[in-house]
């Protein structure tokens, strides 16, 4: 059975939609006539190879054109200019000091 399984998961599921466990353990219904859980299908579709494929989450405040930017020139390319307004002449550590000398 395990292999007339592992044949049909190369394929398109029944309603040519992705593989579930509920629907491998129909599969196994149908062509055994024993009923099993869907534990039991999840257990075949891993043993078979299969990984859960869900799609990337997809923030609801995504900026696409920074996304497109900083896929072709990096971080700097997005970032770049901000960076340059918020520097100042002045150092965030403190005032200069003078070198040690001996």
């Amino acid at each position: 059975m395990r292999h007339g399984l592992a044949e049909a998961l190369l394929g398109r599921a029944p309603d040519g939609g992705l593989w579930t466990s509920r629907k491998v353990s129909a599969w196994i219904k149908e062509r055994t006539g024993r009923r099993v859980s869907e534990r039991t299908g999840w257990v075949y579709l891993v043993k078979t190879g299969f990984t859960r494929q869900l799609p990337r989450p997809k923030h609801p405040d995504a900026d696409e054109e920074a996304q497109a930017a900083f896929k072709k020139g990096g971080f700097r390319a997005v970032f770049s200019s901000s960076f340059e307004n918020s520097r100042g002449s002045r150092s965030r550590s403190g005032r200069k000091t003078k070198p040690v000398t001996d």
